[in-house]
């Protein structure tokens, strides 16, 4: 999940004012859960949410989060949509409906565009379906592939995320925990390479 989080914050580099940077406070893996009913591998996108929302809530998943996302790599689905890979609720960060969701095929890494994506959408970011910023130009809030554009926000959504992040109050924006549990290896896994020895 760390290798993850480095990659999603990759998609957000050119965001400023403010910058955005996901940190990862926390890890719960779950076999057996009641958010939605598995049949057989497939799995209500909606329900889903709005258990992990109720779980969240119930104050169980542990430490302090502006956001709680779920990776699955179960087919996830709605009434309206069985291609559906993601699904968060919209303008939620810091708040008690934070909680976003997505598919994740275990050691491929294809679940870290759908993670960028949602975890934009509990930031205050609507879909690319301006005339400024058109679905066609397939930044991340597009379901187009739009080459390098697929790898970073449009200039409305990181408009869009500005004005979230502007409401917010300084609990919402501060970094809360008081221990830094990276600060004698400088660095998160994925953000380097080295020959094995």
């Amino acid at each position: 999940m760390a290798v993850t989080t480095n990659a999603v914050n990759l998609r957000y580099l050119d965001m400023a004012s403010p910058r955005i940077k996901f940190i990862l406070v926390g890890v719960t893996r779950i076999k057996d859960h009641d958010f939605a009913a598995n049949r057989h591998g497939v799995i209500d996108a909606s329900a889903m949410l709005n258990g992990l929302q109720k779980y969240k809530n119930q104050g169980r998943v542990p430490g302090h989060h502006d956001v709680v996302y779920l990776t699955t790599a179960l087919d996830m689905e709605t009434k309206q949509d069985r291609t559906v890979v993601g699904l968060a609720n919209f303008a939620a960060a810091c708040r008690s409906a934070a909680v976003g969701e997505g598919e994740d095929t275990p050691h491929t890494y294809n679940g870290v565009n759908t993670m960028a994506h949602e975890l934009a959408h509990t930031l205050g970011s609507p879909h690319d379906q301006t005339p400024e910023c058109p679905w066609a130009k397939g930044y991340l809030m597009s379901y187009v592939d739009g080459g390098l554009n697929k790898f970073k926000l449009s200039p409305c959504s990181e408009r869009s995320i500005r004005n979230y992040v502007r409401h917010q109050s300084e609990d919402c924006i501060r970094v809360q925990s008081s221990r830094n549990y990276n600060r004698e290896y400088r660095k998160f896994p994925g953000q380097s390479v080295r020959a094995q020895y």
